[in-house]
């Protein structure tokens, strides 16, 4: 299956000259941008490492997808990807692996059959092999009939690759000690976002959240759930929406530094003022919109942040090598 992948008056010789030699200087302009953006997945050049992670080391890339998801976890023995971007931009993930050396995803979350989220899963799917593949279970009544969730079933079907349902306690070892459990969705709903799949991922003393589109009733099921919140990075819920990151909910997590996915001057304002007010509280806010890609790293015990156009932030502990 193919991939969606959407006057008449003389000039003088000085005009000409003139004209040729901005072309010109335009042509290699564009060159030297493509180059950097094939290389470095953008046009502002990259500060963050392409290395092979470390052995013993952990790291969490919250990629810059505009106003979309896409989040790449790997240890030196694994590799999991949460969410695949827009339906344009399933090229621009395979880029991302390929600049890792990766050529093969242990684990593939699909968090909710939105196209910010699962646009470009099927690109994925069709590119690179998938050794396991979750979803949210949708009800009947909420069962999308859209291309993109159509085109990810085709894509998992000719790969012969069967969608696990999501299921809270469900665990994956990730490697190096890297554990990302399931903790939602708990509850039923009548919205795609709420259903999101939420997972924590453990490394030694460091943990993450991620939370898709999880909206405040999604938080407050879980918190009911007597899942374990309290992690040090939160990847904030819809792009840093009101409709998610209740202050019950960041209460509970407690972060001690955030990421937001959304894309520069993007129509819906995220992420919303209340929000980065609440989440201001709890430590550094590092948003793809003004920072690119953005790069945890761990060993267990040390916690590092850094991005294509920031500097490098200690979070916990001390700097790694």
């Amino acid at each position: 299956m193919a991939s969606r992948r959407k006057s008449s008056r003389k000039k003088s010789s000085s005009y000409w000259t003139s004209r040729i030699l901005t072309l010109a200087v335009l042509l290699v302009a564009g060159a030297v941008g493509l180059v950097d953006y094939l290389w470095n997945g953008s046009t502002g050049g990259d500060k963050i490492s392409y290395a092979t992670v470390a052995s013993g080391q952990l790291e969490v890339r919250i990629l810059d997808m505009g106003q979309a998801d896409s989040i790449l976890i790997r240890t030196q023995e694994k590799a999991a990807l949460i969410d695949a971007g827009e339906n344009d931009m399933g090229q621009q993930v395979l880029r991302e692996l390929d600049q890792l050396g990766i050529t093969s995803l242990d684990l593939v979350i699909g968090t909710h059959p939105h196209s910010d989220h699962i646009g470009g899963l099927d690109t994925v799917l069709e590119e690179i092999p998938v050794e396991k593949l979750v979803m949210p279970q949708l009800p009947d009544d909420l069962v999308p009939t859209t291309a993109t969730y159509l085109d990810v079933l085709w894509a998992a079907q000719a790969q012969n690759l069967e969608i696990d349902a999501a299921q809270p306690g469900v665990s994956y070892e990730l490697g190096s000690g890297a554990v990302l459990t399931l903790l939602g969705p708990v509850g039923k709903y009548d919205d795609l976002n709420a259903i999101s799949v939420v997972s924590r991922l453990d490394f030694g003393t460091c943990s993450f959240l991620f939370t898709g589109d999880a909206t405040t009733l999604s938080e407050e099921n879980l918190l009911k759930s007597g899942a374990n919140l309290d992690v040090d990075i939160l990847d904030v819920g819809h792009h840093g929406s009101n409709t998610s990151s209740s202050p019950a909910f960041l209460a509970a997590i407690s972060p001690i530094a955030s990421s937001i996915s959304c894309g520069a001057n993007n129509s819906y304002g995220h992420p919303h003022a209340e929000v980065v007010e609440r989440l201001s509280e709890y430590g550094p806010i590092f948003r793809t919109d003004l920072l690119g890609t953005i790069l945890f790293t761990s060993d267990g015990s040390s916690l590092m942040a850094s991005s294509q156009r920031g500097e490098t932030v200690v979070l916990k502990g001390e700097a790694l090598s």
